[in-house]
């Protein structure tokens, strides 16, 4: 995780082919498997533990987003978005977690704004949603 977030924020020339590499390798998968791990309840020892494991990984997928390339949308399953969206609206989520969800979510969109030249790459449009 640290190797993702230290990494966004410097320029670095190697930087956008190794996470490009750590993309098509899974690691977007490999973050919605922690995201999707269920939050035991508060009285819990590990509930800290697991909280902290789902922000770091709604982190990592944020910071990806942020520095996606054109070449790497194609290995982003349309599930995440998903995803994405039911962590804003599960109230029993923790609060930050929450955000940056929709931080993330943000940051998909930003993304696409930037790389895509006419086609529609936006997580609506990828999904078939119209808006009415």
């Amino acid at each position: 995780m640290a190797l993702i977030v230290d990494h966004s924020a410097e320029p670095d020339l190697y930087w956008p082919t190794m996470l490009s590499a750590l993309i098509q390798a899974g690691l977007i998968d490999y973050l919605m498997k922690v995201v999707l791990l269920v939050l035991p309840d508060q009285a819990h020892n590990r509930y800290r533990e697991v909280q902290g494991a789902k922000r770091d990984a709604v982190t990592g997928i944020l910071k990806c987003f942020e520095q996606l390339s054109v070449k790497d949308v194609k290995y982003i399953g349309w599930d995440v978005f998903a995803t994405l969206e039911e962590l804003i609206r599960d109230e029993a989520q923790p609060f930050a977690v929450q955000g940056l969800a929709k931080i993330a979510l943000e940051a998909w969109d930003e993304s696409m704004d930037g790389l895509r030249p006419r086609q529609s790459t936006s997580r609506k449009s990828a999904l078939g949603v119209t808006d009415v």
